[in-house]
């Protein structure tokens, strides 16, 4: 996590973003929130989908680690990543893949290559004390259906973070963005305007 922060502190200078909002869902939340700890200066502001901080609660990552362990081991047995990704979605999004189109079925079944990797990679070590020291103003969201695990932690995050809305999106499991395309993008597109005149902390 904290050398995929790195590679996006590249990536905004780069392409020389003037103070972007920067959005992230699960481990690109994690990524995101990372980002906004170290660099504070370089973001106007952060929306978090659910970020995948399970550091900040271990019972909450063995919880959720425990359902996936199972269906996505034999997924991958059976049929490769291309089937555990399927299988992973299943667990953490329940619902999504039958109202995905075939279109985006094959979109998420390209991708299956990185999950296994992700899975396992090295978390980040951002504590509860850390988040709360983040100035960056942040937009929390949550999905109204998502994991019980998985929202309750999402709420400890939003309420350790200083400068935070928050908001649950009805209907909506883990990817919010999904799920409730338009509610996610007025949460963000609200954020983003309501962020855009503020000046750099100190």
């Amino acid at each position: 996590i904290g050398s995929q922060a790195a590679d996006l502190r590249a990536l905004i200078e780069a392409l020389e973003l003037d103070r972007p909002v920067v959005v992230g869902s699960g481990a690109g939340g994690a990524i995101t929130t990372e980002l906004a700890h170290r660099w504070p200066d370089l973001v106007r502001g952060v929306v978090l989908s659910e970020p995948a901080l399970f550091g900040l609660d271990p019972s909450a990552a063995e919880t959720i680690f425990g359902a996936i362990r199972r269906p996505v081991e034999e997924a991958m047995q059976h049929g490769g990543p291309r089937e555990a990704i399927e299988a992973f979605l299943g667990v953490v999004c329940a619902g999504l893949w039958e109202r995905l189109d075939d279109g985006r079925r094959e979109g998420y079944r390209d991708n299956g290559e990185v999950l296994m990797p992700t899975l396992e990679a090295v978390g980040s070590t951002l504590t509860l004390d850390d988040v709360a020291a983040i100035t960056v103003p942040a937009c929390v969201v949550a999905g109204g259906d998502s994991l019980p695990v998985g929202r309750s932690l999402t709420q400890l995050i939003a309420r350790t973070l200083p400068d935070v809305r928050y908001v649950e999106l009805e209907g909506a499991s883990h990817a919010t963005y999904v799920d409730a395309p338009e509610g996610f993008a007025r949460a963000v597109s609200a954020f983003a305007g309501e962020v855009a005149g503020a000046v750099p902390s100190a």
